[in-house]
């Protein structure tokens, strides 16, 4: 057997270990009795005899493993070495997780499998309050006490996400992944695939198509519904304007929010693809993506958008750092742009509230999954919480 392109690693290599496991052109020396120990499908593998006979390395059976060297590599590393792979919320990185998710699933480590499943449901959660805590990482004291935020950066990494959730029957990862990818990635993207860590990831036919469909279904109708509040009703009960018409439809509060209806109306046919509740990649708290998020700038909400009074519908405009991904077409910062009494204020920021709590409620329906209870459900039996 020619063994010249063949590597071994060797923090997995143990002197003593007794079977030699081989995914692609990478080894591993490790203890047989363990990995019976904690997977009974290794237990079934390792009682079978080797198909060949001279497949033997320093006296060890060699077993071929039809894995990729990288998820072999962070799958081990987590069962044979405790401290390699800590549980939530400690720190962590998607290629561990992938790795460790992929191939618990896999072989049938629960425990793993179970850990690995927090670390990817800290950026993807299933409540408003928690994806809130994402978007504004400075405070998650509203959210429940068994999350702590995200441990993992996700940037740039949907695609992956989308198809280990696919793999890993974690459906409930599904919602906010589809929609987080709607923000983030080109139709190219979508068809095509992109590579990551050296391996092409695609999505099957059916979710290639179920994103490309649901793009505009999202950037239409529920994003008008989430600005509704700017005019619905015409004149807010209890508006304590002056200068109202004889008709008493119009008066100063019901003009400066038609004035911002058209601007945000504007906003939306201005190609910035902007949505109805805004997307964080979910950066770990503390970490320098987080930290960029909080950080403000005298004069400038967190978005960029500069929060300066109106003095007419011309001033009325998103800047162009809200071309990035991911904004919402209305934010709490926002309300600043509105020059209206005490109650309609108050009267508006409950109804939009109201209005982003529909669409969150509605969002797993827009990529034909089950509705957030039974996705909580799910997530409960698997994980905890």
């Amino acid at each position: 057997m020619d063994t010249s392109d063949l590597e071994r690693v060797e923090s997995l290599w143990f002197s003593d270990g007794n079977v030699v496991l081989q995914a692609g052109n990478v080894q591993f020396r490790v203890y047989s009795g363990l990995l019976a120990q904690k997977s009974r499908v290794f237990a079934d593998l390792l009682a079978c005899p080797q198909p060949e006979e001279d497949s033997v390395i320093e006296g060890c059976p060699v077993m071929h493993l039809d894995d990729s060297a990288a998820d072999t590599l962070y799958f081990l590393k987590a069962v044979f070495d405790y401290e390699f792979f800590p549980p939530y919320p400690a720190h962590t990185d998607f290629d561990a997780i992938h790795g460790v998710l992929k191939l618990s699933t896999k072989y049938d480590v629960q425990p793993l499998r179970t850990r690995a499943l927090q670390h990817l449901s800290s950026v993807h959660p299933s409540s408003l309050a928690a994806w809130d805590a994402l978007c504004s990482p400075s405070s998650l004291s509203f959210t429940p006490p068994a999350y702590a935020g995200p441990s993992f950066d996700a940037s740039n990494l949907e695609l992956p996400i989308i198809t280990l959730a696919r793999a890993t029957h974690a459906q409930w990862i599904l919602p906010v992944a589809f929609y987080r990818a709607l923000s983030t990635l080109s139709a190219s993207d979508i068809l095509d695939g992109i590579d990551y860590t050296a391996v092409h990831v695609e999505l099957q036919k059916p979710d290639k198509v179920l994103l490309l469909e649901a793009g505009p279904v999202v950037l239409g109708e529920p994003t008008a519904d989430i600005l509704g509040f700017l005019w619905s009703p015409t004149v807010i009960p209890g508006c304590e304007s002056s200068g109202a018409s004889s008709s008493g439809i119009m008066n100063a509060c019901t003009a400066n929010r038609l004035m911002m209806r058209v601007a945000a109306e504007r906003w939306r046919s201005d190609a910035l693809a902007l949505l109805p509740i805004c997307v964080s990649v979910g950066a770990p708290k503390g970490s320098p993506t987080a930290t960029a998020i909080v950080e403000e700038g005298e004069g400038t909400r967190d978005d960029g958008i500069k929060t300066e009074s109106m003095q007419g519908e011309g001033d009325a405009t998103k800047s162009t750092e809200e071309e990035q991904e991911g904004r919402a077409i209305w934010s709490e910062d926002d309300f600043s742009r509105l020059d209206v009494c005490g109650p309609c204020l108050t009267h508006m920021k409950a109804d939009w509230s109201a209005r982003r709590a529909q669409f969150w409620e509605r969002l797993p329906s827009l990529f034909g999954l089950p509705a957030w209870e039974e996705l909580e459900r799910q997530r409960m039996q698997e994980i905890g919480w």
